[in-house]
């Protein structure tokens, strides 16, 4: 696939697939390459919009479909290719490898660096080790100073503790309160001694709901149409017989059609299961 700017075309995208389905390693691509596969997409949908919004009947549709289907399964299959690679050298990058990453576009290095982090973490899994603190021996074991605590006085004046004229520092007297009783705060509503004004005891009336249980739903039974069968064919032809005249004129991969009622014709496969499935024409044998 050649490197550059200019518009990527179908024969360029499978070209790509298959370099990248034959090598064991990531081929050099255009960096553009994911907004090009974009692009080719949606000229391939526009092509198809532009034969429905023409001729909504026209043959050429399929085949515009069936290339715009094709270009969707090769970008995918592109891109799954690549991110497997990606993913092996990542891997190799977490446990230490040096890689060449020029090959790589600017949204596979995004990838790419992420997948390299996570790597690196879980690898380093392995390496982590339990902090040990060793005791110095060579010095003795010194006890700690005891800390002492404020003495805390309660029902003592101060003239019973610190002495006139002290430089002591002064001691905060703490007076016990009058009761034993202690008041609890809970947090709950005071209950009225009233019964009536209770709230447990308030009935509040509820009306009463119907139950309406619906009708069971019988489910549609969508009816199958069997659309008829076309042999594959190895040489891609197929002999047809023409079942009702066709006033324009068929463009096939090598010639032009001009078809009439009865006429007998051998064409490729693709283009008769169009005929047959239009009701323009019957398979009569293998080419």
């Amino acid at each position: 696939m050649a490197i550059g700017s200019d518009d990527l075309d179908y024969s360029d995208l499978t070209s790509l697939s298959r370099t990248e389905k034959s090598s064991g390693n990531l081929s050099a691509v255009r960096k553009d390459l994911y907004r090009a596969m974009v692009e080719l997409y949606e000229r391939k949908s526009a092509e198809c919009e532009k034969i429905i919004h023409s001729n909504a009947d026209s043959i050429l549709f399929d085949g515009a479909s069936d290339k715009k289907r094709k270009t969707l399964v090769a970008m995918k299959d592109v891109v799954q290719q690549r991110m497997g690679k990606i993913f092996d050298l990542a891997l190799r990058a977490g446990m230490g490898a040096n890689n060449v990453t020029d090959t790589l576009t600017p949204e596979e290095e995004v990838l790419y660096k992420a997948l390299v982090d996570a790597a690196k973490a879980h690898w380093a899994l392995l390496d982590r080790k339990k902090k040990v603190t060793i005791p110095d021996i060579t010095q003795p074991d010194v006890p700690p100073e005891p800390v002492e605590e404020p003495p805390t006085v309660i029902g003592m004046t101060v003239e019973n503790v610190v002495e006139e004229g002290s430089d002591a520092p002064q001691i905060e007297v703490i007076e016990p309160p009058e009761s034993d009783a202690i008041p609890i705060d809970d947090g709950l509503p005071d209950i009225p001694e009233d019964e009536d004004e209770d709230p447990r005891n308030i009935v509040i009336d509820v009306p009463e709901v119907p139950i309406v249980i619906p009708s069971p739903v019988t489910p549609e039974i969508e009816e199958k149409i069997e659309e008829p069968s076309i042999p594959d064919d190895p040489m891609g032809l197929v002999v047809v017989r023409i079942i009702s005249d066709i006033d324009e004129k068929i463009s096939g991969i090598d010639r032009t059609y001009t078809l009439k009622k009865e006429d007998i014709i051998r064409m490729p496969r693709m283009l008769a299961k169009v005929l047959v499935n239009r009701n323009l024409a019957k398979i009569i044998n293998h080419a």
